[in-house]
């Protein structure tokens, strides 16, 4: 169901960019238009791929998930910021694995900041 959704999503977007396009054509003249035709298609271009990889990093994740809690958690005991929201639903949707020892001391660490 969400991929229908995002898949929806993403004809839509298309779709307005061609309206946009042509409309942006039909308000340009003809020799203007054939001189932006190249240099619109290349930013267009390194628009996606920048996009791309940018989400292809948030999918893998920075690999120092655990020091950004950890670092969260000490400006929350310290008083500095409330991240208390923040770090309870990071706790809950991160993708590190709890089960270790080491990792269950640094989340009992965590929490622990939490409750103060």
């Amino acid at each position: 169901m969400t991929r229908l959704k995002l898949l929806l999503i993403w004809i839509g977007l298309l779709a307005f960019g061609i309206a946009v396009v042509v409309g942006v054509e039909a308000i340009i003249p003809a020799s203007i238009w054939n001189a932006l035709t190249i240099p619109i298609l290349l930013i267009a271009l390194a628009w996606f791929l920048y996009s791309w990889f940018r989400w292809q990093r948030r999918q893998r994740g920075d690999g120092n998930e655990l020091e950004y809690l950890e670092e969260l958690a000490q400006e929350h005991a310290e008083g500095k910021r409330d991240h208390k929201a923040g770090l309870e639903m990071l706790i809950r949707t991160s993708t590190v694995d709890w089960k270790s020892p080491a990792n269950a001391k640094r989340l009992e660490k965590m929490r622990r900041a939490l409750d103060s």
